[in-house]
């Protein structure tokens, strides 16, 4: 590990003396998981480290480079961040950054396996079990370490997926429904519309994720003290693109002047979870799929144009903060089991993720991307060859389906090591369509196939 400046402490001999009260607790923690070194070795570091500056809320570590990325903990010669126009640019350290840039650096691990050699598993978001706390308990009794974070599966009327914002719009006092389109799966276009001459209040109404994530955090949160969810694990909020509901519930020609309402909806409902909490506890993805319909020409859409559907993304990255890990789902539906169309290859969803990789200047920990079940050809997966993510993103590839198992699974995998290593698996999109007593064999199918997938490396 790279040594990090800190300052002498008085009657302190050297910095050797420093490192030896620092490699002592680790020595003694061999006997542990990594999990448990990881910590011992971070609250040793904590001792001789500088102050942290903070936010002015005390909300969560920040460096003094604004826009700043992770730092490599591979340099020290300083560390990249990216310009508002996606250059990227070094910085060189000052040895009082030190201890703010190492609480950026230890995010570094925090969505990885904890065991190097095994193939972690993403839970895309829903998952129909009784409530959350069946969920938790299912998921990491039979994921265990596999799963960096566990969503509560959006049971209830959260089920299928942005439909019951239908809801919100319904108390939205500037709005007003119209008529009902029968579209793709929740996609039901010109519902509702402006009210003319409306002069009131213009603004959405709480949008029940902030409740939602932190009820169901406090059962996490309950289950991880008793020791029934692994240490180190994040608790995962799913949050759709505010263009999801917006492209399915507002009519074209009140869009623009509503969508912006709905957006400043969201964002408050993100505060309201950052606000409750911890960071470090905490993993927020970004459901994208309305924008690959769009982008796909399947639907029409008062916005089209790539960099302007790509850069709604890039600004809800900018919303999560460092600390918090975060992830895109870029998503192809799932309504009756079918896409809205099947993606010719990865061509597209490489061009978003290196989009995104280049303007957001955060690290991005996870895409998720699914594949066909059709799709164990080297077509579909050559794209991913010239992928430009940091090294630091999980890339995972709904390559499981239930119909062929693991075995279809082990084909596309196959095809897939061709242009890209190290990836983890998935499900094409969340589980919450499926009957709940298919939920348990799916997962433990998904770990059958990431340990034949560990085999093939071994």
């Amino acid at each position: 590990m790279q040594e990090i400046c800190r300052p002498q402490r008085k009657g302190r001999n050297s910095a050797a003396e420093a490192r030896r009260d620092i490699a002592r607790p680790i020595r003694s923690a061999i006997r542990f998981r990594a999990s448990n070194l990881r910590e011992i070795t971070e609250s040793a570091l904590m001792k001789h480290r500088s102050p942290t500056i903070r936010n002015p809320d005390g909300a969560y570590p920040i460096c003094r480079c604004s826009g700043s990325r992770r730092p490599s903990l591979s340099s020290d010669r300083g560390f990249p961040f990216r310009s508002d126009e996606g250059v990227v640019v070094r910085q060189r350290r000052a040895s009082s950054d030190h201890a703010e840039n190492f609480d950026n650096a230890r995010a570094h691990e925090r969505m990885k396996p904890m065991t190097v050699k095994s193939t972690p598993i993403l839970l895309v978001g829903s998952v129909p079990l009784r409530d959350e706390a069946e969920v938790f308990a299912e998921v990491a009794g039979i994921l265990g370490e596999r799963v960096a974070a566990i969503p509560d599966g959006e049971t209830g009327a959260r089920t299928n997926w942005i439909n019951w914002q239908k809801s919100v719009m319904d108390q939205a006092p500037m709005i007003e429904r119209r008529q009902h389109v029968d579209g793709y799966g929740a996609v039901q276009v010109d519902l509702y519309s402006e009210k003319k001459d409306h002069a009131g209040e213009r603004a959405f109404p709480p949008l029940g994720y902030a409740r939602a994530a932190l009820a169901s955090y406090a059962t996490f949160r309950a289950m991880k003290e008793e020791g029934r969810i692994a240490p180190g694990t994040r608790f995962q909020v799913a949050l759709p693109t505010p263009f999801a509901p917006m492209m399915s519930f507002i009519e074209p020609g009140s869009f623009h002047r509503v969508e912006p309402l709905y957006v400043a909806a969201m964002h408050r409902e993100l505060d309201e979870i950052l606000s409750a909490i911890p960071h470090e506890e905490l993993a927020v993805q970004w459901d994208a799929a309305l924008e690959f319909a769009v982008l796909e020409g399947v639907f029409p859409a008062p916005v089209t144009d790539f960099r302007s559907l790509v850069g709604r993304m890039v600004e809800l990255g900018s919303w999560v903060p460092d600390a918090v890990a975060m992830g895109f789902h870029l998503c192809y539906g799932d309504a009756n089991h079918k896409h809205f169309k099947d993606p010719d290859s990865t061509s597209l969803m490489v061009q978003v993720m290196n989009d995104l990789a280049r303007r957001v200047v955060r690290t991005i920990d996870w895409f998720h991307l699914p594949v066909p079940i059709a799709r164990d050809d080297d077509a579909y997966f050559k794209p991913l060859s010239v992928l430009k993510t940091s090294p630091d993103t999980q890339i995972y590839l709904g390559l499981a389906h239930v119909r062929d198992g693991r075995e279809g699974a082990l084909r596309r995998a196959t095809s897939a090591r061709k242009f890209i290593k190290g990836f983890g698996i998935a499900t094409e999109c969340g589980l919450g369509r499926r009957p709940s007593e298919t939920i348990v064999p799916l997962l433990r199918m998904q770990v059958e196939i990431a340990e034949a997938i560990d085999g093939l490396d071994a």
